[in-house]
């Protein structure tokens, strides 16, 4: 080593593959609340960033920039990284204006693919160019400086341990710590910091760091071009297989998606590592025939992966049974599953890429262009396996085609000895190793689609989407929608289509005359076909999932079959994207479902920004009603968006959608009327049978379910902070509830509860009005005491309730119920006293 300062390269290019990383992720993030999460969206801003990666790759190494020491030109990135950007997050505004004005509200799915990635491509080019020459660059200099055959691999594992941690600094404390602009612009200041530190060190050396400059390099070569490629394209098409069959077992928050990536960066920094340490021999024959047997590995630790994969779902539960629930303990258990399936092939990944590289090297070829080869192969891979392999083939057959892939590949290697015989001889052990890998791949067991049955459920209907897998679960006449595995997207059970009934049902009724209506979120369609039964109203309906909307017959005739309904107009769409664009549409009332708040994408359904965009789409004495599902929300999170929606709507009121506190539903909502200005009727006599039905008889009933009004809002939020786009609370906060079990579903009602009936009058409501409102909280804290075994203090305050409003059915229920039970256990016949 001519020189201890070169001990600083390398934990400078640690630092800087955390800050590329970091970067990606925070991007990701930013972009798709600007173009949307459809599928195509979040694969246009990937793709548009590898592309930018190769073609800094190819361009580090061409005659025009190789006139550059080497150090110098990887501190010129790292500084074109930090600028550029900077300037591309001050951009970001105007092209998500420019995204809006030209997607529009429902585009054609070939516009859409091609505004989703040319406005990515376009914005990220400097700095993802800039990112791609840095590794060739550095290469450069420390190849001459420091020869040694494992340079390749050392530079790859060192920046790829940093990408890991910049997978973890960002998801797990900046992003949720100080936002999505001001992680980026530390990032930015990371930049600065590694583009100053190798321009001093340059300086210092001088001339002496002429690292051939203007040295001609050789051809690449078809076969090592070929194999760069459909490494990099099988090696990302893993970890799109892994991350959607692992999303059936895991949370499927946005701090599952990090470890599952973090998982495989360090396992192919890891590889990188030992490929390293295992080659300090340059003529050794273990290093010659190595990549024949990296392939091999690869081929079988991919059809291994249908087994570890198949078992995710065991593994989990009983991890998360010994660590408990805590967010640490969550993560902690979707990284060592994520090892358990990743850990083995990225280790031969990062090996065999280090080999690759490091053999063009030995060749005098281009290391920037074998980089840039490879991760070509490597932008292509989350669009090919997710639009065509993954819902054609399944995640089975994905596997068994990555694992024939590897085997493919044996004859592109050159051989290990020049004789014609032993290439003959090989080419026989080739084949042979694809017949054994053809055996492996139909023996080893497993269909990886993961559906978690309880007793008397079966599955009624499977699709592997582009974006999810959705399932009909059937269990006796009731039929479930699942996606993912994990999230319950409505069902037909009767207190199920009676809650879903109601949370359309309410905010049309709380408004005069509706005649247009936007429902953001469709998933059974039992709610969207509950409004249909409004006369005259015309619905909009936005569904993110297009499986989901080929499955609404399976929910009829308890939708009322929305997709026949010349009323009805059914968009995929992201909703936020949705809302953006629709400018000039006006709508009397928008209801926003209950979304899923931890789930990955959902929390931006949640921020300042997107409450202010549905305002704009109000038409004169409009209402905005934005269910939350409380028994998912802890009262952080929920404090963060009850602070938010009154940031946009200052005389929001909240309204409860039914008594049931198994699943109880809170609705915010934006313009709201008076209390005594709502409709007193239905007006339609078939639309006031299908009412009484659900318990909405008259103008108490719907006025009823007010909850608490501005002033008491208000109070309850007190100091929270406030949800936006470049910092979406929710998205973060979410996840550190939603897992935990043994919760209380009503937790968070009893503060809300504790207002007295003044909040009615305050809203223009009456005398009859709030000894509703007052004798409905009488029973709910009634269904509370008597969930938490205070039998007697819940018979009580049943009575009170029925005795302060004769009219209110559900109190004199349970109180009917109450008393039977208690007189079953006081019965000297029944053996209990």
């Amino acid at each position: 080593m001519p020189d201890r300062r070169h001990l600083l390269l390398y934990p400078i290019f640690t630092i800087s593959g955390a800050a590329g990383l970091g970067y990606q992720f925070v991007w990701t993030k930013i972009l798709a609340l600007a173009l949307g999460h459809e599928f195509s969206s979040l694969m246009g801003v990937v793709t548009a960033f590898f592309l930018g990666l190769c073609l800094g790759s190819w361009a580090a190494d061409q005659p025009f920039l190789r006139r550059f020491g080497g150090l110098r030109l990887y501190a010129m990135a790292e500084a074109a990284i930090a600028v550029s950007s900077a300037l591309a997050f001050h951009m970001e505004p105007l092209l998500s204006t420019l995204a809006h004005a030209l997607l529009g509200a429902a585009p054609a799915p070939l516009f859409q693919w091609f505004i989703s990635f040319s406005l990515p491509l376009v914005l990220l080019l400097p700095a993802t160019v800039a990112m791609g020459a840095t590794f060739p660059a550095m290469e450069r200099h420390v190849s001459h400086t420091l020869p040694h055959r494992g340079t390749v691999a050392g530079l790859y594992a060192a920046n790829t341990a940093g990408a890991v941690l910049g997978v973890l600094a960002s998801a797990y404390v900046l992003m949720p710590a100080i936002g999505h602009g001001a992680a980026l612009f530390l990032f930015v200041l990371t930049n600065m910091a590694c583009a100053g530190s190798a321009w001093v060190l340059a300086r210092i050396e001088g001339s002496a760091a002429a690292d051939a400059l203007l040295r001609t390099r050789a051809p690449l070569g078809a076969r090592a071009a070929l194999l760069l490629f459909t490494t990099g394209l099988l090696g990302i098409g893993l970890e799109v297989v892994a991350v959607r069959v692992l999303a059936q077992v895991f949370e499927g928050t946005v701090y599952s998606y990090a470890a599952v990536l973090a998982v495989y960066l360090l396992g192919t920094a890891a590889g990188a590592a030992c490929y390293r340490h295992a080659t300090r021999s340059r003529d050794s024959q273990r290093v010659r025939s190595l990549p024949a047997g990296l392939l091999v590995g690869l081929a079988l630790a991919t059809q291994l992966a249908v087994a570890t994969l198949d078992g995710a779902r065991g593994a989990y539960r009983a991890s998360r049974l010994a660590l408990g629930d805590s967010l640490a303990a969550v993560i902690t258990s979707e990284a060592m599953i994520a090892a358990l399936t990743l850990a083995l092939p990225t280790l031969l990944m990062g090996a065999l890429f280090s080999h690759l590289v490091q053999a063009c090297r030995d060749r005098d070829a281009s290391v920037g262009a074998a980089v840039a080869v490879n991760t070509l192969g490597s932008a292509c891979a989350a669009a090919l396996f997710g639009i065509a392999v993954l819902p054609q083939a399944g995640a089975r057959g994905a596997l068994a085609l990555l694992g024939f892939g590897y085997l493919a590949l044996l004859p592109l290697l050159p051989a290990s000895s020049p004789a014609p015989s032993r290439r003959k001889s090989w080419l026989a052990g080739a084949a042979a190793a694809g017949v054994a890998g053809l055996a492996l791949a139909l023996a080893v067991p497993g269909e990886l689609r993961i559906i978690t049955l309880r007793q008397g459920e079966w599955v009624v209907e499977h699709q592997e989407g582009v974006m999810a897998s959705v399932a009909v679960i059937g269990k006796g006449g009731e039929r479930n929608l699942r996606v993912n595995n994990r999230y319950q997207m409505g069902g037909t059970a009767r207190d199920a289509v009676r809650l879903q009934s109601r949370q359309a049902h309410v905010p049309l009724l709380l408004h005069p005359q509706p005649r247009t209506a936007l429902l953001l979120g469709v998933a059974s369609g039992v709610t969207l076909g509950a409004a249909t039964r409004h006369a005259d109203l015309r619905i909009d309906a936005v569904e993110l999932v297009p499986e989901v909307i080929g499955l609404l017959p399976f929910f009829e005739p308890h939708n009322a079959a929305p997709q026949r309904n010349p009323r009805v107009r059914l968009v995929n769409a992201d909703a936020r994207r949705f809302v953006r664009a629709a400018n000039g549409s006006l709508y009397d009332v928008v209801i926003g479902d209950l979304f899923h708040p931890a789930l990955d994408g959902a929390g931006a359904l949640y921020t300042r920004e997107h409450f202010t965009a549905i305002r704009s789409l109000l038409a004169r004495g409009g209402l905005f009603c934005q269910w939350l599902p409380l028994y998912q929300l802890d009262e952080p999170t929920l404090r963060t968006i009850v602070a938010t929606f009154l940031e946009v709507f200052p005389e929001a009121a909240a309204i409860l959608a039914d008594e049931n506190l198994e699943f109880p539903a809170l609705g915010l909502v934006g313009g709201m009327p008076r209390l005594d200005r709502t409709r007193g009727s239905a007006g339609d006599p078939r639309l006031a049978e299908h009412l009484e039905g659900l318990g909405l008889r008259g103008r108490v009933d719907w006025a009823g379910t007010f909850l608490a009004d501005a002033p008491r809002l208000r109070e309850y939020a007190g100091d929270a902070p406030i949800g936006t786009d470049d910092h979406p609370r929710v998205i973060y906060l979410a996840p550190r509830f939603a897992a935990r079990r043994g919760t209380l579903s009503y937790g968070r009602l009893p503060a809300l509860l504790a207002d007295d009936p003044a909040g009615a009058y305050r809203q223009g409501g009456d005398a009859r009005l709030a000894s509703h409102v007052r004798s409905r909280n009488l029973a709910l804290w009634g269904q509370i005491a008597e969930r938490e075994g205070r039998l007697d203090e819940a018979l009580g305050l049943y009575r009170a309730s029925a005795a302060l409003n004769r009219d209110y059915r559900p109190a004199q229920e349970r109180m009917r119920l109450l008393e039977r039970h208690l007189q079953r256990r006081q019965s000297p016949s029944s053996g209990v006293q």
